[in-house]
């Protein structure tokens, strides 16, 4: 709760995340984090609209 208090002092209200989560990052052999993989957690279950190879994908 703290953490959400020091962020709502320094960002706009819709800047605001509504959770945080910390846990062990997945990375690869030389230690660079696999940024692929963290995307694919977040989106899991979602509908994802946006852009693929320059085209609309909605």
């Amino acid at each position: 709760m703290r953490r959400r208090q020091h962020v709502r002092g320094r960002l706009a209200a819709f800047k605001v995340p509504d959770r945080v989560e910390f846990g062990a990052l997945p990375k690869t052999a030389s230690g660079k984090i696999r940024t692929f993989e963290l995307r694919a957690a977040a989106w899991a279950g979602h509908e994802r609209i946006g852009m693929v190879g320059g085209q609309r994908t909605d």
